[in-house]
């Protein structure tokens, strides 16, 4: 069971938006992740939320550059606000046929422990994506993978290097369509310190080595794609 936080909710004049709560990990006190991300690390004006929030407030909701965000609430007060902000960035729209009719693949990445974009909202967009599309089509063109334990990018207690561009090279030339891959965290000489296998959504790696192995757990071999029980909450 993963546990959330909660989401957030806006009302513009025209329709609502939502910012996805981040799945806690029980590495939140990493100064990489959420002190780097929420806190600053104690100073919060040196945080990525205020830094996003404060260009916000100030050239989207405000139009004052001067203003103050940290004092600015409720945040849905100018509604026809939010619904500009939202037409110049929101890349939220689910139907991507003329992306499939021209022949695209799209493999879709994240973080499952990334404290700057919640991976709940990809994990949101694509089960829409595929209503509009169909699940046919969305399946023969589409993969959504969740990295369990990686940050923003990069960096988090998972591995975070997969070769994805070979992988849709693969699908793209050779018809070979993307299924488990492999995710790995490199030392400085660029050979693996540990291997996970990155598993299609909604399904993540299941230990099936060898017990109190510490280096067999090193190893994506170890591993198996499995889906959550019934009732599991959120990314791996």
């Amino acid at each position: 069971m993963r546990i959330w936080t909660t989401d957030l909710v806006f009302r513009g004049a025209s329709a609502a938006y939502a910012n996805k709560g981040y799945a806690l990990s029980g590495n939140e006190d990493d100064p990489a992740g959420f002190g780097l991300w929420a806190t600053g690390n104690g100073e919060v004006r040196q945080s990525g939320y205020y830094v996003m929030q404060d260009t916000t407030v100030r050239y989207y909701l405000g139009g004052d550059p001067a203003a103050d965000s940290l004092a600015y609430a409720p945040w849905d007060r100018l509604p026809e606000a939010l619904d500009a902000k939202a037409a110049l960035n929101d890349a939220t729209d689910p139907d991507i046929r003329p992306f499939i009719r021209r022949g695209g693949k799209l493999i879709v990445w994240h973080g499952g422990s990334d404290a700057a974009v919640s991976a709940g909202t990809t994990i949101d967009y694509m089960p829409r994506m595929e209503q509009v599309v169909g699940p046919d089509a969305a399946a023969d063109t589409t993969r959504l993978y969740v990295a369990p334990g990686v940050y923003h990018c990069n960096g988090g207690a998972g591995p975070d290097q997969i070769d994805l561009l070979t992988a849709l090279d693969q699908w793209v030339t050779a018809d070979t369509a993307p299924e488990t891959l492999v995710a790995e965290t490199l030392v400085s000489d660029g050979e693996p310190s540990r291997s996970l296998p990155l598993c299609r959504y909604p399904q993540y790696p299941h230990y099936t080595g060898p017990r109190n192995d510490p280096a067999a757990a090193r190893q994506a071999a170890n591993f198996t794609c499995s889906t959550p029980r019934s009732g599991a909450d959120g990314p791996p």
